[in-house]
């Protein structure tokens, strides 16, 4: 049998009515949970808005709980839906973001990324995006623009999960290859 987590044991105890547990519980997870919203590009404001809504949506959910649960994949979800949440009410509007060919309303500050516009490196990265293989293009489209979860990409191409999680992180690394030598690519350059 797995041992108890201490995260599964201060939540019990939150449950149980001792409210110490709860700022316990927040000082032990919560360091996952920024690192969570920075992994999404936050920075260290948002990132720590992030950190109390998720304890906020803890606090709300806790009677939804199945007990003896893990706690901590929980947490975690409830982090994530909180970071895209975030993410879409303050930077790209979803119907904008799945139109990569017409005009993108963003709402990034470019010039703090060197970008001489936010619409310069938004074109950037839908060009980017069209020089992909279509299999990592795909799962990134599915993913990160619609929004849908590796486990309905995978059914959506026809692959496992884990299939379509390597597909977007190779898709992700050459993105980023390219965008420290866009060159190599026939890509221009969004910084110059």
């Amino acid at each position: 049998m797995e041992p108890e987590r201490p995260e599964s044991a201060l939540f019990e105890r939150w449950l149980d009515g001792d409210t110490r547990a709860f700022q316990e519980l927040f000082t032990l997870l919560s360091p996952t949970v920024l690192a969570i919203a920075r992994r999404y590009g936050l920075r260290d404001a948002e990132a720590k808005d992030v950190v109390q809504q998720t304890f906020l949506g803890v606090h709300r959910a806790r009677a939804d709980f199945r007990r003896g649960a893990p706690v901590r994949p929980w947490v975690v979800t409830i982090a994530r839906n909180v970071v895209r949440d975030h993410l879409r009410r303050h930077y790209v509007r979803r119907e904008d973001a799945l139109e990569l060919d017409g005009p993108i309303e963003p709402r990034v500050e470019a010039p703090e990324y060197g970008v001489p516009t936010s619409e310069a490196l938004l074109g950037w990265a839908g060009q980017a995006l069209a020089k992909l293989p279509e299999a990592q293009r795909r799962v990134i489209e599915l993913h990160y623009l619609e929004g849908k979860s590796f486990a309905d990409v995978g059914k959506a191409l026809g692959c496992s999960e884990g299939a379509a999680r390597v597909r977007a992180h190779r898709g992700y690394e050459t993105i980023r290859a390219w965008l420290l030598d866009p060159t190599a690519a026939g890509l221009p350059d969004p910084f110059a």
